[in-house]
């Protein structure tokens, strides 16, 4: 006890004549938003579709906690725009398409299908249905997400001590993960009709 009292005397001495370093933690609500686009550009280009934004379906990636040493938003917003587009977004796509979270239907001309990279018995089956004087049929396609923004909105500001932090930072390579919800909202709506929790590694700086 004693000994423990004189050590932290000790250290009461010491941060005054060596005062701690500290480092700012910024911490931001981040937001990532975009519309999902029936079906992969090239097949889009081959139908010659294009559709009214408006009609589309919204999604939607919410850090409620995104950690990392810059401290101006619009940097932020800035500086992890092509990790986001390189490496967030494909990670979304996967579970999207593997978790069957959304799919679109659509009516297309038989003919454009056939020059479209299908699979053979589904041009056996678009040819019976040209036979059939069916000139349009109706097609299923997973939806493609496409960023349109990101967002980040200041929430807090922490002080930790340099040392720390920095064996923190070096331990993980500069590295951090933070967690994310993903929500998929249908147009003219508030509330998300499908949404899941997720984790998110990235630089901190």
């Amino acid at each position: 006890m004693f000994l423990e009292s004189i050590r932290r005397a000790l250290k009461r001495v010491a941060l005054r004549i060596f005062p701690r370093r500290l480092v700012r933690v910024y911490v931001y609500e981040l937001v990532i938003y975009g519309v999902v686009l029936p079906y992969k550009e090239d097949t889009r280009k081959s139908m010659r579709k294009v559709y009214d934004e408006r009609t589309l379906l919204q999604w939607e990636c919410k850090f409620d906690e995104f950690v990392t040493l810059i401290s101006d938003h619009t940097e932020v917003e800035e500086r992890y725009w092509d990790d986001i587009v390189n490496d967030l977004l494909p990670k979304l796509q996967l579970h999207m398409v593997e978790n069957k979270m959304t799919t679109y239907q659509d009516t297309i001309r038989a003919d454009l299908l056939l020059r479209l990279p299908l699979g053979r018995f589904f041009k056996q089956w678009v040819r019976e249905q040209i036979a059939k004087g069916n000139l349009l049929v109706k097609v299923q396609g997973v939806g493609t997400l496409s960023i349109r923004g990101v967002s980040a909105t200041p929430k807090e500001i922490v002080e930790v001590d340099y040392n720390e932090a920095k064996r923190r930072i070096d331990a993980t390579g500069g590295k951090v993960v933070d967690y994310y919800e993903f929500s998929l909202i249908r147009p003219d709506e508030i509330e998300p009709y499908a949404s899941y929790r997720g984790e998110w590694t990235h630089d901190i700086s």
